[in-house]
């Protein structure tokens, strides 16, 4: 709860736009298009 979350806000932001590929990639289509 401090003020230097910051960073970690971005990297989770990060995250979130690189892991749908992940997703896509590792469980295969039919999963792919169930998450998404």
């Amino acid at each position: 709860m401090s003020g230097d979350w910051g960073p970690v806000v971005v990297a989770v932001v990060l995250f979130v736009l690189c892991s749908p590929g992940l997703l896509f990639q590792l469980p295969g289509n039919k999963r792919a298009v169930e998450f998404a």
